[in-house]
């Protein structure tokens, strides 16, 4: 397990649920697991008072970036692990991109400036403080001062974060901010990749990917031998991390209570719980034990009503088609071969035949016997101008 992985499980960075009560993510997704990858700014608490410090400066996106850069660099000269964490995500940057083509290094709101700023400031690069309405901020590398951006053309960004899972915040904030300046986000460089799709979709906008540690079923078996979780957990972590849409769906499917509290709660949790209906909840399939039998459905949520259109059906509905058609597809195949295997039998025994009656004729011949005659001599083929060249022999 690497450093960075020892050190998650260390300031408790990876969270999970309770059963039956998974978390929202900012992507509207749900998980049985969460990973705080801020709190590697040295442990929970310190990261948690010092998001809430990000909270009280966001009026002020001026003076912003100089105060978040001083208490970073504070942290940095003081606690290990994110020192430890500023310094892998630098070296990690250096391995993979040519750093003099770098022009600026960025960072969204609010989590991506406990690492953006640091790094902008230690490869002496200029930093974009960006913002979820895609608004974009400069300053020098020592964060003297900060001005509004209002060009970028041709100029390359590394975006520095701290995980991706979807990469929605990249979708509906950064890529924008950045391309609406012309300019060009071409790396970046994040702590943890959920691997829930979020790279894929970074890779498709032509964005080079560099993360450091990822998020598997290698981490899940380590958490179960740290008895962090148990057998039940582990075996619903791993189903999530093969098929995180489907396992999704079909606990909505068994709890639709959670989805309806969800939305009854605070407005932080509603907004979310609308985004996994509006994204991930429009349209698709699932499948369920109903009456003890597998059951598979699709769905689709209306744009212009509020009514969603499902079908199921039981999976023996569906596949008995199949099974019909595979029977009379093997029957025939049965009967085609028995055929040609009796057509082949019948031809050979004929051919037999007539050979038979031609090592007859030569023997005939052989013995002096010139008056024998086979009736086959009225065959219009190969071995009827054979039987001819016998009769030939025998005139002369």
């Amino acid at each position: 397990m690497s450093d960075i992985m020892s050190y998650l499980f260390e300031t408790k960075a990876i969270k999970f649920c309770e059963e039956n009560k998974p978390f929202f993510l900012t992507s509207g997704m749900i998980s049985p697991y969460f990973v705080n990858t801020h709190f590697l700014y040295g442990s929970e608490a310190e990261a948690t008072e010092f998001l809430s410090y990000i909270d009280t400066l966001l009026a002020d996106r001026i003076t912003l970036p100089q105060k978040v850069f001083d208490r970073v660099i504070k942290q940095y000269e003081s606690n290990s692990i994110y020192k430890y964490t500023i310094d892998t995500m630098v070296q990690a940057i250096k391995d993979n991109v040519n750093v003099d083509e770098i022009d600026y290094i960025s960072g969204g709101e609010r989590r991506d400036w406990y690492f953006s700023n640091l790094i902008a400031y230690i490869l002496k690069k200029p930093h974009l403080t960006l913002f979820k309405d895609m608004q974009a901020f400069v300053s020098p590398y020592n964060f003297s001062k900060t001005e509004k951006i209002t060009d970028l053309t041709n100029k390359k960004v590394l975006n520095a974060s701290d995980l991706v899972t979807a990469a929605s915040n990249y979708v509906r904030s950064w890529i924008p901010a950045i391309r609406n300046l012309n300019g060009n986000l071409a790396w970046t460089c994040y702590v943890v990749d959920r691997k829930q799709g979020g790279t894929e979709v970074l890779e498709k906008e032509h964005i080079k990917t560099i993360p450091l540690a990822f998020v598997d079923e290698s981490l899940f078996e380590e958490a179960r031998k740290l008895n962090v979780i148990n057998d039940a957990q582990l075996e619903m972590l791993k189903g999530f991390y093969e098929d995180p849409y489907t396992t999704m769906r079909n606990f909505l499917l068994k709890h639709p209570e959670f989805l309806e509290n969800a939305l009854k709660a605070d407005e932080k949790t509603q907004k979310r719980a609308h985004i996994l209906i509006d994204n991930n909840l429009s349209s698709g399939q699932l499948s369920y034990i109903y009456m003890g039998q597998n059951r598979t459905g699709s769905y689709y949520r209306m744009k212009t009503m509020n009514w969603i259109v499902a079908m199921t059906m039981f999976d023996s509905e569906i596949y008995a088609t199949n099974r019909d058609l595979i029977m009379i597809s093997s029957i025939v195949a049965i009967i085609a071969i028995v055929l040609l295997t009796a057509f082949i039998y019948l031809f050979i025994k004929r051919l037999m035949g007539h050979l038979n009656s031609i090592i007859r004729e030569a023997k005939e011949i052989e013995m002096g016997n010139l008056t024998y005659v086979s009736n086959e001599h009225k065959r219009k083929d190969e071995l009827g101008i054979l039987f001819d060249t016998f009769s030939g022999m025998r005139q002369k």
